[in-house]
């Protein structure tokens, strides 16, 4: 004791000791003060897929309990998977006591993407956590009509033909109709969705009732038309041509509607909302033109573009199944969603009895080979990838497919 007296810099340690990081802290409490959701940046154990996982930067915890990532496999959680967004600007609320909601503004994010994400706190569940293209909330904040995110097929470059899909994310339904979902393999598979068969070019505009979902659409072919989603319904209940607007392909290739492109067709959906809401028949759904490749054996255009593929008889009677969308029991795929149809996305002219298909939901590609059956006027299918065809063998039809423009 004397000695350190004398000589106070005994008492301190020869060598400095590095400072713990400081752990950063939120809380979230219901109104009704039953639940705290609590997030921290340390690493911890928590359950996915009915597994413990060891998950970086953020550990969530509902009334210190760990959440529940079923949602968000691990396969698919490093293209869609977002956390939960904490950055300056972001909202958090809570509906009805129970879910906890997280939406990020494009304006807002470091990365200029927009986000929602909700957890049920009755279940610790995450029932959505995606980034998406554009994202609006209905009158009443208990729902969000959000394009899917823009992801590029197979890593490549968008060409301005994809089709987007509208999600409809209602968390009391979602948590209602939770059980039925018996895989999620997909971040997506168990959110309510509409097909637009096209490219949203507007933000989701809801009509005042929540009833309701106004978009300016291209189709592949370039032609627009102003759209009216029947939120109840989960359709498309009316369609009008819009003959004089055109989009860029800037526009159609961008990976999200930013407020610019959407300040540019607002105005020619404000023109047209009125028509838009008149009551009338459900708009008839166009036949599919997959896009056709044969790269054995094509023919010089007259004009000096690109080949245009030789599409043998035998391959037209085949290839013309793929022109009428398929129900969503055509594939068996765990990553598929169970609310949405199928659709060809491309056709490949192996040979003149070889015949490969792609077809999408909207999130997932999946692959069948075909055979043809020369005995029985068929074509077998020999191979899959990406999941499992119902149709293992389809008959002739007589009918001529033609190639996409």
């Amino acid at each position: 004791m004397f000695a350190r007296f004398l000589f106070p810099f005994l008492a301190l340690p020869l060598f400095a000791e590095e400072a713990a990081p400081a752990q950063s802290i939120s809380h979230w409490q219901n109104p009704a003060g039953t639940v705290t959701v609590t997030c921290s940046d340390s690493k911890v154990e928590t359950l996915i897929q009915d597994q413990k996982r060891e998950l970086d930067h953020q550990c969530w915890l509902v009334n210190g309990q760990p959440v529940v990532w079923n949602t968000v496999p691990a396969i698919d959680r490093e293209m869609h998977f977002i956390g939960f967004p904490l950055a300056a600007g972001d909202q958090s609320y809570w509906l009805d006591d129970r879910f906890l909601v997280f939406t990020t503004a494009a304006a807002s994010s470091a990365a200029g993407q927009e986000s929602v994400a909700v957890i049920d706190s009755q279940t610790r569940e995450v029932l959505v956590s995606n980034y998406v293209a554009s994202c609006s909330t209905a009158p009443d904040r208990k729902s969000w009509a959000a394009i899917a995110y823009r992801s590029a097929p197979r890593r490549e470059s968008r060409t301005g033909k994809e089709m987007d899909t509208l999600y409809l994310i209602e968390p009391a339904a979602m948590a209602r109709d939770l059980a039925k979902v018996v895989a999620y393999s997909s971040p997506s598979a168990h959110i309510p969705a509409v097909q637009l068969y096209s490219l949203a070019m507007t933000k989701p505009l809801w009509t005042p009732d929540g009833k309701n979902i106004l978009l300016i659409l291209c189709k592949p072919d370039g032609a627009m038309q102003a759209a009216r989603i029947d939120v109840a319904a989960r359709s498309i209940a009316r369609l009008i041509p819009l003959s004089s607007l055109q989009a860029s392909y800037e526009d159609r290739t961008a990976y999200d509607i930013t407020a610019e492109i959407d300040a540019r067709y607002q105005p020619a959906l404000r023109a047209v909302r009125e028509q838009l809401l008149l009551p009338g028949p459900a708009p008839l759904i166009e036949e599919i033109w997959p896009a056709i490749y044969n790269p054995t054996d094509s023919s010089p255009r007259r004009d000096g573009g690109p080949p245009e593929p030789e599409i043998y008889e035998d391959s037209a009677k085949f290839i013309a199944h793929f022109h009428q969308r398929k129900d969503p029991g055509f594939i068996t795929a765990n990553d598929a969603s169970a609310n949405l149809q199928w659709r060809a996305e491309h056709v490949i002219i192996i040979n003149a009895d070889l015949v490969s298909v792609s077809m999408s939901e909207g999130h997932i590609d999946v692959t069948g080979i075909y055979q043809r059956n020369h005995s029985g006027k068929s074509w077998d299918l020999i191979a899959e990838q990406g999941g499992k065809f119902r149709d293992r063998s389809l008959k002739d039809l007589p009918q001529e497919a033609q190639p996409a423009k």
